[in-house]
Order: structure tokens, then C-alpha cells, then sequence
């Protein structure tokens, strides 16, 4: 869920398959762009782990684009 205006953050939760959030935070966006034409914003938070999500494959092949 986003936060306010772009670049402000958004709300992330924690939890376990079977059970309810055991956190609920703000956090920054993430502010990287891809370098491809259309210069796709990455849809995680600031300082996430592993790969920007336009760097990412769908491994179900379902991710709408």
C-alpha cells in the first residue's frame, strides 16, 4: 500500500504462511531505476536484499507484463 505521494513510502508486513502479520511497517521506496528505456522504478523498499524487482523473472510466468 502506498504512503502519501511517490517516493514517500509504502506499508510492508511480516508473517508466517498461516498466520497473521506478526509486523506492519513504512518503509522508503526503493529509488532505482532501470537503465532501459522507460526507466522502470524497482518496486521494493530502500535497501532491500538481492535483485531490483524489474530484474527479476516471473518464474510462474505471470506477472502481467
Amino acid at each position: 500500500m502506498d504512503v502519501g505521494s511517490t517516493g514517500s513510502g509504502a506499508v510492508w508486513a511480516n508473517w508466517i504462511r498461516g498466520h497473521q502479520p506478526s509486523a506492519v511497517v513504512v518503509l522508503l521506496d526503493c529509488d532505482v531505476t532501470s537503465l532501459a528505456p522507460g526507466r522502470e522504478p524497482c518496486c521494493e523498499f530502500a535497501g532491500h536484499p538481492g535483485a531490483h524487482s524489474f530484474d527479476i523473472t516471473d518464474p510462474f510466468g505471470i506477472s502481467g507484463r
